[in-house]
């Protein structure tokens, strides 16, 4: 396993993990649903494939299913419990805000979880602000989980955080490590809340999108840090 260096941001999210576990949540929490919103696919796999591996722990059936502007394209589902009426896990993934739009408009999302990263380049026309508003319209209760690689990118939805709307995990992490194991297993860490325009209403998401721009001009730096994730995974 490869060592890493805790930052204060990758602390401070499991800190928040834990103090959220003392409130009543709004439904069970327990993960049926899934969103993971990557621009790599490299990382998005990897994530899914560490999920899967956990459910494969606790015999639970995974679904995936990739978001795209063809639409969703589902694949055959990976069945580790022949019961009657087994327990799916649905997951999702997508490149970008955008693409994971057509998820949101499934009328069987329950429980949904979403994992996306702060920075989507690829996306210039609905960003992480046009997704944050579009859970807002559907009244979608959602455990919002945002991740980067740079741990002051946490300023774009620090309103969320201290809303207790959401967390934030730095990637190469300690807790992001963790978010698989405890997403499959820690079921009482997470809850799922309906988002609100005053929840996220301010400059900061906005100001993500250069941000996003200035990091779709350096792909050295993420591939740097790819390779580091991808080290992890192998040990």
């Amino acid at each position: 396993m490869l060592k890493t260096v805790e930052t204060e941001q990758s602390q401070q999210a499991m800190e928040d993990m834990s103090e959220k576990t003392s409130e009543k949540p709004l439904v069970e929490a327990w993960g049926n649903h899934i969103l993971i919103i990557d621009d790599s696919n490299q990382i998005c796999s990897l994530l899914v494939s560490s999920i899967i591996s956990q459910c494969a722990a606790v015999s639970r059936n995974v679904q995936v299913v990739q978001a795209s502007a063809l639409g969703l394209l589902v694949t055959m589902p990976i069945v580790f419990s022949q019961d009657d009426s087994p327990d799916i896990l649905t997951i999702y993934t997508a490149n970008n805000p955008k693409s994971a739009l057509p998820v949101l408009q499934l009328n069987t999302l329950s429980n949904l979880t979403i994992i996306c990263d702060i920075m989507t380049p690829a996306d210039t026309e609905v960003g992480l602000f046009g997704l944050l508003e579009d859970l807002t319209a559907k009244q979608v209760p959602v455990n919002l989980v945002f991740a980067s690689s740079e741990g002051q990118n946490r300023y774009y939805v620090e309103q969320l955080i201290k809303q207790h709307k959401a967390f934030f995990v730095e990637k190469g992490s300690q807790a992001w490590m963790e978010l698989p194991f405890a997403l499959v297993h820690r079921r009482s860490m997470f809850q799922y809340k309906t988002i609100v325009r005053s929840d996220y209403d301010s400059g900061f998401l906005r100001g993500s999108k250069q941000k996003a721009e200035e990091r779709l001009r350096t792909p050295e730096i993420k591939k740097s840090w790819w390779q580091k994730l991808f080290f992890w995974w192998k040990q």
